[in-house]
């Protein structure tokens, strides 16, 4: 199995990288002001990029590519911490187009609706006969229009205003907004069971990528501040304590990266897994990615020193964001759990 990146995957990375650093810096998090991490004019700007329907086949509607681009993309979109209601809406688009509804899609892909991603406040089975019955939190619900409820067994799409409870709570990413949500038999405008398409296991391994860019941002920042931060009369890289904080991160970084890789390749195309291995694959993706961002985040706040806890430095955030995506599509505990259902990777 090849899990190199084409070159056409490549230039697809460098283009986004490129509207990432121009657009959406990590610098604009650093600013006083309470400002969405994604406003109206940027979600239209991403839309031009066809980012939400970059996964999508050309038949329902999409840019044409697959699962592994879409991986791609959402390393990025982790390392520049763009708000999750991005992938909220990637995921959204794909539940609408093969649900059947074409307009919803197009609506959502043309980034004239949001999609605010949920997750269950308690143990329970959300959608049922297209009705939403429960507690959630939301993430990034305030500008949204739509809300994504998903489970292990079908996923959904309700209208924000439908919601009868919608209540404001402070999140441990300060940047971000996050909601409590009460639902009372609430219609879908767009419904798929698992056997349909697995939008929860797709919700993992994106979620998965997007730990990934975190843990490889924090990563380079470590490298690149121990070649400039001296002590002692030389740079702090040259200390094998520091030497082996990054090398362990960059191995964390690996690990994921080839199981998140391998997760993509056999998500996409089962015929190229074994047994069960896509789920087993793809569960083990994001507890390794989730492990790694945290892990990797702590770290780089040690590595900074006294300057790695200021308001000033950037590392605060990642720290932030990587226990907040832990939560979406299972924490890593869910992920272990469901792990320990399995029989395990067929050989």
């Amino acid at each position: 199995m090849d899990l190199l990146p084409t070159e056409e995957q490549n230039q697809i990375v460098d283009a986004s990288v490129g509207f990432l650093e121009k657009e959406l810096p990590v610098e604009r998090m650093l600013q006083s002001g309470e400002q969405p991490l994604i406003d109206r004019t940027m979600l239209g700007k991403i839309a031009e990029l066809g980012w939400f329907g970059i996964g999508l086949s050309e038949d329902l509607g999409g840019v044409g590519y697959g699962l592994r681009e879409e991986t791609l993309l959402c390393v990025e979109m982790g390392r520049y911490l763009v708000s999750p209601a991005v992938l909220g809406s990637i995921l959204g688009t794909r539940l609408a187009a093969v649900a059947g509804d074409e307009e919803l899609a197009a609506s959502i892909m043309a980034g004239e609706k949001l999609v605010a991603v949920a997750i269950p406040r308690y143990s329970q089975t959300p959608v049922v006969d297209n009705t939403v019955t429960g507690e959630y939190y939301v993430f990034e619900g305030d500008d949204a229009d739509l809300v994504l409820i998903v489970d292990d067994n079908a996923s959904a799409l309700v209208e924000k205003s439908a919601i009868s409870i919608f209540k404001a709570l402070p999140c441990t990413d300060d940047k971000m907004q996050f909601a409590a949500a009460s639902c009372e038999n609430v219609s879908t405008v767009a419904a798929l069971k698992k056997s349909d398409e697995d939008i929860y296991l797709r919700g993992v391994l994106l979620t998965a990528a997007m730990q990934l860019g975190i843990a490889e941002a924090t990563r380079d920042r470590c490298v690149e501040y121990a070649k400039v931060r001296e002590q002692y009369g030389k740079p702090i890289g040259a200390f094998q304590a520091i030497k082996h904080y990054c090398a362990e991160m960059a191995v964390k970084c690996e690990a994921s990266l080839s199981q998140i890789y391998v997760a993509a390749i056999e998500l996409e195309d089962p015929a190229k897994a074994q047994g069960d291995n896509a789920v087993f694959d793809t569960l083990c993706a994001k507890t390794l990615a989730s492990d790694a961002a945290m892990d990797n985040a702590n770290t780089a706040v040690q590595v900074h020193g006294g300057m790695g806890f200021t308001q000033e430095m950037d590392i605060h955030l990642f720290v932030k964001r990587a226990h907040v995506l832990d939560q979406l599509f299972g924490t890593q505990r869910k992920q272990l759990q469901q792990l320990s259902k399995l029989a395990g990777p067929a050989l």
